[in-house]
């Protein structure tokens, strides 16, 4: 027994020299090395911990993907603002193309093929993809009359004249034969007063001798809105009429039914 408190006070007063001479820490590195309590550095994670994630990091990952989506739509609505509010020539191919892109009938059938052939799954299941009964709707647009009234030819489309000339039976507003967007509202040489509007798949229509014009450029006109008032010359209310598709001026008796 004493010999065990003998070897206790010699131990006891080694630790307090080693303390005065600044070398408690010793204490420490001098444990074994047992594996499961420290990895020897201080930064390194356990081997038992090695693959567990914190308990946040799931989290943090799906806000910063939420905050660099919300980044990204404020800058395509910005970009989308500054095209719609400017007047450049950059700015209105722009926005025709969008005009395009949004008005462009959705291929459904095309889709429903791709489902098919990657995903091996019944198309059925999403109505829109279904044939069914449903009937296809045919595409293109319903075109009007630019004339309430009767409207009479007076001179008939021609390569060197592509132009028509419609005479009206009294002034009468100027509307729109289906619905498009105005890409020039102004005077036109040769032509007066012009509005010009663009419809589906780039087609336009023009509306040339006008006593006064209603709209303005990047207005969105539905179909029989009006856009101007008729003109006179010598005495007759005359309207000239252009259909471009294509890029081309083409007759347009063979989609406007101006005789109805």
């Amino acid at each position: 027994m004493s010999e065990f408190k003998e070897s206790i006070r010699k131990r006891r007063e080694q630790r307090i020299q080693q303390i005065q001479q600044g070398r408690h820490h010793r204490f420490i590195e001098d444990k074994p090395d047992r594996g499961w309590e420290s990895t020897g550095k201080r930064n390194e994670i356990a081997p038992w911990n090695q693959g567990v994630r914190p308990p946040n990091h799931g989290r943090s990952k799906v806000y910063k993907r939420f905050f660099i989506q919300v980044v990204l739509s404020s800058m395509l609505f910005l970009l989308t603002y500054m095209i719609f509010t400017t007047s450049t020539t950059a700015s209105m191919q722009a926005q025709m193309a969008i005009e395009k892109t949004m008005e462009r009938p959705f291929d459904f059938t095309g889709v429903a093929r791709w489902y098919h052939e990657n995903l091996e799954g019944n198309s059925a299941l999403i109505p829109a993809f279904s044939g069914g009964d449903q009937k296809e709707q045919p595409q293109g647009l319903a075109w009007g009359k630019p004339l309430n009234g009767e409207i009479e030819v007076v001179r008939p489309f021609a390569s060197d004249e592509p132009m028509l000339v419609l005479r009206a039976q009294s002034i009468e507003s100027v509307i729109a034969v289906e619905r498009g967007w105005v890409i020039f509202a102004g005077e036109k040489e040769g032509l007066g007063k012009t509005v010009i509007l663009r419809h589906l798949d780039g087609q336009e229509t023009w509306y040339a001798h006008l006593e006064e014009i209603v709209v303005e450029e990047r207005d969105w006109i539905q179909k029989e809105e009006k856009v101007g008032v008729i003109g006179e010359k010598e005495g007759d209310s005359l309207l000239y009429f252009g259909y471009r598709k294509e890029d081309q001026f083409q007759n347009p008796s063979g989609v406007i039914p101006f005789e109805q």
